[in-house]
């Protein structure tokens, strides 16, 4: 390159090519591509310990498939053994536990309803294993809403959203563990995808169907993510019409009433098997956070966009800032034609996640960090106000509106424990399927390198996820295995986590502050099947809780640890 060369700007191009957007791959090539993808995600699955999993939430679940399995009921009752001794279920095992006051009693711990109903069937027939089917035909219905956004964009190479939409970012990961995230988050891209069918002089039956459509999708999506509600607000303020109030409010009636009928539709189904609304209760709940928790709220706000999970929040922000930057300096070099400089700003993106990643196993909790292609929407933003390009600018807006607005309702305490900011998972989709479209226009070693990018992060956290289950499951078994009848956790997630090995009947607790432990030790006094002939309990804490009990004396006491955290098992007897 000449040195006239380097000091001139590239002229910019636009994200969209000059020639026709590509046409409808047939039907044979999108059927192998799903079947590739879904193979895919079946290998991967095999590296994983089927018995721990990537959160609580999925071992929630799956000691809720458990329970209804061994007790024989369609209801998602996990059952509880103490139920007479603690009707309100606050000391059973499984924490968040919510106990319903029907005859019977039904105790629940579950986030949604419909993903339950639908693995029921396939937890009777094939076990935890084969229920990853459902996350992973989400993963496929991400990456197909991926190739859906970007060929609309006007992409050539739409096939490159796709297999990164469901390969190489964090659908892959939750497409490994029966979370709704992927399922969630496929039918949010779809409304989108539907909402971007939206043209200023459309048929009105048209218009209505693609409005309808994607109150719908919203509405599914609802029924197993709160945040989709606010998604949903977001895009149809973004995407309706603004030519009259009028049209504004029929484009919002038209949107709103299918995805209200679902949402009615799903609260009577859960009154029906339950006695309660599950999701309207947590619906609620989260409304009733905002602005709750201020400091930590700040602190997740840092760690969500570009958390690492370093020892210390300033240290995993600053490299998670930098890291960004660095993929930013990559876009801006390489459109302006300084080749050189774009090649160090990649490189060194490289070399930060390498020594992320050698300082060991962690969530990487940051939805741009763990979706690094995501970056080079934001950096193109300035671009994306031409006339050409507003649809791009749309999905943009869309994704960052909706970031301080699920910020200030979120649930508090999970941003650490996560991967790729998983509230706000539809906004680094969107920005990385706009970020993918930019990169058309950039050399090809900049696209290379930033995919690059995305394809080690998501590696890296597929080794990771697969190693925590082994982990978790080895240590868990321990619990299990335990000689002592009754087991008392201090540890909120200790059983939740060991949903593999949950059964309604055994003499497990939690117990997490002290009045509770002492009630814990009562409810073993009292249970006269474990009282005679004389038995010991286990209590699971960490080094600092009080294990002491009146009426009992502690006979051995043991470290243990679980997923890092440092825990002690301590025995402990009736007193003579």
């Amino acid at each position: 390159m000449s040195r006239a060369e380097a000091v001139t700007p590239r002229a910019v191009e636009p994200a969209a090519p000059a020639e026709a957007p590509p046409s409808r791959p047939s039907s044979a090539r999108a059927i192998g591509a799903a079947l590739l993808l879904l193979a895919i995600y079946g290998l991967c699955s095999l590296t994983f310990d089927s018995r721990a999993f990537l959160g609580t939430d999925t071992g929630g679940k799956v000691a809720t498939l458990r329970a209804m399995d061994e007790l024989g009921t369609a209801r998602p009752d996990v059952g509880y053994w103490a139920a007479e001794a603690d009707p309100a279920a606050e000391l059973h095992p499984l924490y968040y536990t919510v106990a319903y006051d029907t005859d019977p009693p039904v105790f629940v711990n579950i986030t949604t309803l419909p993903m339950l109903l639908l693995a029921q069937p396939l937890y009777a027939v094939g076990g935890y294993e084969l229920t990853l089917l459902l996350p992973m035909l989400g993963g496929l219905l991400c990456a197909a809403a991926a190739y859906a956004l970007a060929r609309r964009l006007g992409s050539v190479r739409p096939w490159l959203a796709y297999w990164v939409g469901g390969l190489a970012s964090p659908v892959a990961i939750y497409a490994l563990d029966l979370w709704e995230h992927t399922l969630g988050l496929g039918l949010m891209a779809w409304g989108i995808v539907r909402l971007q069918a939206l043209a200023p002089r459309q048929e009105l039956a048209v218009r209505v169907r693609a409005l309808a459509t994607a109150g719908a999708c919203f509405g599914l999506a609802a029924t197993m993510r709160t945040e989709s509600l606010v998604y949903a607000a977001i895009a149809i303020a973004v995407f309706a019409s603004w030519r009259t109030a009028g049209t504004v409010v029929r484009d919002g009636a038209w949107f709103a009433a299918p995805l209200l009928v679902v949402l009615v539709a799903n609260q009577l189904l859960e009154h029906l098997l339950i006695g309660g609304g599950v999701r309207a209760g947590r619906t609620a709940d989260t409304a009733s956070r905002l602005g709750s928790d201020l400091l930590v709220r700040i602190e997740e706000g840092l760690r969500t966009p570009v958390g690492m999970n370093y020892a210390d929040l300033a240290s995993e922000v600053f490299v998670g800032a930098l890291l960004c930057a660095l993929v930013v300096g990559g876009v801006v070099f390489a459109r302006r034609g300084a080749d050189r400089h774009a090649v160090e700003c990649i490189v060194g993106a490289f070399v930060l996640y390498g020594a992320r990643f050698v300082s060991g196993f962690n969530f990487i909790s940051g939805a741009l960090a763990a979706l690094p292609v995501a970056v080079v929407a934001l950096a193109s933003i300035p671009q994306l106000r031409r006339t050409d390009q507003r649809a791009s600018l749309r999905l943009v807006l869309v994704a960052l509106i909706a970031l301080p607005v699920v910020w200030l309702v979120q649930f508090t305490g999970g941003a650490g424990p996560q991967w790729g900011g998983r509230y706000v998972l539809l906004s680094g989709f969107l920005l990385a399927v706009v970020g993918l479209v930019v990169l058309d226009s950039l050399p090809a070693y900049a696209r290379s390198g930033i995919v690059g990018l995305c394809v080690l992060v998501t590696a890296y956290g597929l080794v990771f996820a697969a190693q925590r289950t082994h982990d978790a499951a080895d240590q868990l078994a321990r619990v299990a295995a335990t000689p002592d009848e009754f087991v008392v956790s201090r540890m909120a997630q200790l059983f939740r986590e060991g949903g593999s090995w949950y059964s309604p009947t055994d003499k497990w607790l939690t117990a997490v502050d002290d009045d509770q432990y002492r009630d814990a030790m009562r409810v073993a006094r009292l249970d006269t099947d474990f009282a005679a002939p004389r038995r010991s309990v286990a209590g699971y804490a960490y080094p600092n809780q009080k294990l002491a009990a009146e009426g009992w004396v502690e006979v051995s006491r043991s470290p243990f640890e679980f997923l890092s955290e440092e825990l002690v098992v301590v025995r402990m007897e009736p007193a003579p």
